[in-house]
């Protein structure tokens, strides 16, 4: 039987807005794996220092942006040691009063679960005390630090209820089953003593079913007797979770129908204003798109009065395609995009407390991304990441090296390689409008919805691939620069500047028409323009006549990809290559006006 403990603090949360710090680790446990499951003890001096790095990011120097909650996710603090530091830091007097960190502990054998629950100021319920663990179980256990108005420093600690795969896969020991949740019970500034309700669960946890009941179900059962049916709210529940599929259907169906559920069944239990916050350990090391982890993410009831339309720096905002699914469609489903090891922090809007006004778009989230380790990577700037910028990073991480891709065997093989990772590291650190511009002027085929880059796809990315694959193989014999450069890249010829344009589509003609819609008679320096098509074909003298009228295009010069990278793979060096592409690179013999 599942219990609740309801725990009043005295702190105050702000009513407009509350910092949240969420470390999102790449954990390597001890391999083989072995219960209790642990932190390799290569990884662990490593994961101490980042975990110190998202408490100093958590402490920031001015009292308005420090963190109101700070968290943890499931097995990311090393044992004792890791408990150890936290306690340090959140004693230090920079640490802010009234705050709160929720922090997942990797596996404990008894003995240490015993060490962590021995102080005067731990608190545990008497159903998971250390005496009811068995010799032959272990520990899977959350740890809530609350910090108060007067500095006042309480840790509660919260055994896992029920043991996921991974733990089920133990060969000699179990996992303790713990039964008890604490509820904890604040209250935000204004109005003055409107409760604040939270609750941390770990992982599995949230779609466990016992006895046909889940957890939450139980959970909620016993806050509605506690409270003998009065109506009273829970506003934030954090899951912790170390968890390689985030987008299954039971996470999703318990946090969808947490919020939606009947509120007949447990009317006593407001969740209009409720946020589910999923806080995941990540994917990769590396910044990345997806894998197995990541999706830290808010989900809110529908109700929650905030704008969700638009394509905003770091969150995305309509989050489908990335998860692959629709069943938190009709939530307030805001998803952080960075998948890889990092640090999230964010200014979250309090849902009870927005009023709804057509004079003011209110988002609920801003957020910032922040490396575990010092990275130069624009993924992970210590700030906002706009949409485009997390795109296109992550994009030219899969793409293959023009080098292996399309130049494998040609005599000119590694200078196409170098070009390629020269322009593939300056696109990277194009600013984000310049960005959108390119992936817009080289991507032929319409998406209605191209502002919103979340909704960018397989065009979006070949027209990328096309651009970086063009601009390498031009890079083989003549200077580029991509930064400054108007279009997709600058050659500077023995004569001067001319402008590159790569255009993808699904026919030359209809890459010639885009050209003339998104840049036309704009520029004024020369243009080489490289169309491609799906085939990757060369285009027919009768489409040649009407791609290209010579009379239309003074200043601007045709070729396509396939006679291009033909070129290259067949010239034995830089001069015959220059040679080979003369009818691109001779003197033109006027400009476009």
């Amino acid at each position: 039987m599942i219990t609740v403990q309801e725990i009043e603090l005295p702190l105050r949360i702000p009513s407009a807005s509350i910092n949240m710090v969420f470390m999102q680790p790449y954990i390597e446990f001890e391999t083989p794996h072995r219960e209790p499951y642990k932190w390799s003890q290569q990884a662990r001096g490593d994961q101490l220092k980042a975990i110190e790095r998202t408490l100093e990011l958590a402490a920031r120097p001015t009292q308005e942006e420090r963190a109101h909650f700070t968290v943890f996710p499931e097995y990311s603090v090393p044992g004792l040691d890791g408990i150890n530091l936290i306690d340090e830091v959140i004693h230090r007097e920079g640490w802010r009063n009234e705050s709160v960190i929720i922090a997942g502990i990797d596996g404990l054998t008894k003995g240490e679960y015993n060490v962590l629950c021995s102080p005067d100021t731990t608190r545990i319920a008497e159903s998971n005390a250390p005496d009811r663990v068995s010799d032959h179980e272990w520990i899977n256990c959350c740890v809530t630090w609350t910090k108060d108005k007067d500095g006042h420093i309480l840790r509660w600690v919260q055994p896992k209820i029920r043991p996921a795969q991974l733990e089920k896969m133990t060969p000699c020991k179990d996992m303790f089953q713990g039964s008890s949740i604490f509820l904890f019970k604040c209250s935000y500034e204004r109005p003055a003593s409107y409760p604040c309700r939270f609750f941390p669960l770990i992982c599995y946890d949230w779609v466990v079913k016992i006895n046909g009941i889940s957890v939450w179900e139980a959970v909620l059962s016993r806050i509605s007797e506690i409270w003998d049916n009065n109506p009273n709210p829970i506003h934030w529940v954090f899951i912790l979770q170390q968890n390689i599929d985030p987008n299954h259907d039971l996470f999703l169906d318990s946090t969808y129908n947490f919020l939606m559920s009947d509120s007949s069944k447990y009317q006593a239990v407001e969740r209009h204003f409720a946020a589910v916050i999923l806080v995941n350990n990540a994917a990769e090391i590396n910044p990345c798109r997806d894998g197995r982890g990541g999706f830290t993410s808010f989900v809110f009831h529908p109700d929650a009065p905030f704008d969700c339309t638009a394509c905003r720096p770091t969150i995305c905002m309509q989050p489908e395609k990335l998860r692959h699914a629709k069943k938190l469609s009709r939530c307030k489903d805001i998803l952080f995009r960075e998948m890889g090891a990092c640090i999230h922090s964010c200014r979250v809007r309090v849902p009870k407390f927005v009023t709804s006004d057509p004079t003011d778009r209110t988002y609920p989230i801003e957020a910032e991304v922040y490396g575990l380790v010092t990275k130069d990577d624009p993924r992970l700037p210590g700030g906002p990441v706009p949409a485009s910028v997390k795109w296109i990073n992550d994009d030219i991480d899969v793409i293959h090296n023009i080098a292996s891709a399309d130049m494998s065997g040609a005599p000119l093989q590694e200078d196409a390689g170098r070009a390629h990772s020269f322009v593939a590291t300056n696109l990277r650190y194009v600013e984000a409008q310049g960005l959108t511009d390119r992936i817009r002027k080289a991507t032929a085929t319409k998406n209605p919805h191209f502002d919103n880059v979340d909704s960018w796809e397989n065009a979006e990315h070949e027209a990328l691939e096309h651009m970086l694959y063009t601009l390498s193989a031009l890079g083989i014999c003549h200077d580029l620069n991509i930064a400054d450069s108007t279009l997709h890249g600058t050659l500077q010829l023995p004569h001067g500047i001319c402008q590159v344009v790569a255009v993808r589509g699904q026919s030359h003609d209809q890459c010639r028409r885009h050209f003339d819609e998104t840049v036309g008679g704009m520029i004024h320096d020369p243009i080489i323009l490289i169309t491609r098509d799906p085939s990757n074909l060369q285009p027919t003298l009768a489409e040649l006549s009407t791609i290209f009228d010579p009379f239309l295009a003074t200043g601007l010069r045709f070729k396509d990809y396939q006679s291009l990278v033909t070129a290259c793979r067949r010239a034995g060096s830089k001069e015959q290559l220059r040679e080979a592409l003369n009818d691109l690179f001779k003197p033109f013999e006027k400009k476009i006006i």
